[in-house]
């Protein structure tokens, strides 16, 4: 069911050498346009986030809930349930376009949602695996959006080394996300 794209304007190899030239290459044409760079580091701050959570999640089955390994890994599901279903529901609300408007809104549930969250795995431990697919949905409606303005606004020629810089500096956000924890 996917359509056939076009062949790329270029073809060009991998090489170990290479690499951190075409990550500068690709930054530059980050930063040469301000809402691209502003979008790379709303996917960056996304997965610094959404590392820092997961594995706040782990800690968080393990010594506030006191979940074995398989409680745990349920948690992961209902959170990974979520994230199906914002995603989803980001492509519904957008239709043909890209809306950037879920942003702030995935953004506010996140916040709502982990409130919630902190507040009821003491209180009502019942509530954890709903609050973790609200999280998801979320984020999904969070993550969505930025990715594909990312895809949408970067030139032809450009997109597989835009792309590639966005992923090397979510890389770095998620090394860091692990590293703060």
């Amino acid at each position: 069911g996917i359509a056939k794209t076009p062949e790329p304007l270029t073809k060009k190899s991998l090489k170990l050498h290479t690499f951190f030239s075409e990550v500068w290459q690709g930054s530059k044409s980050l930063w040469a346009d301000q809402r691209l760079w502003m979008t790379n580091l709303g996917i960056a701050y996304f997965w610094f986030q959404g590392v820092l959570f997961q594995l706040g999640v782990v800690l968080l089955g393990r010594q506030v809930l006191h979940l074995d390994e398989v409680g745990i890994s349920h948690l992961g599901i209902w959170l990974a349930i979520g994230i199906a279903a914002g995603s989803i529901l980001a492509g519904r609300l957008s239709g043909d376009k890209v809306e950037l408007g879920l942003v702030p809104l995935g953004s506010l549930l996140m916040a709502v949602t982990t409130l919630g969250l902190a507040w009821s795995s003491t209180t009502h431990p019942t509530l954890v695996p709903w609050l973790l697919t609200g999280i998801g949905i979320s984020a999904g409606l969070f993550a969505v959006p930025l990715n594909a303005l990312l895809q949408q606004k970067a030139e032809a020629g450009t997109k597989g080394r835009i792309q590639a810089a966005s992923n090397f500096y979510s890389t770095i956000a998620i090394i860091l996300s692990a590293l703060f924890l």
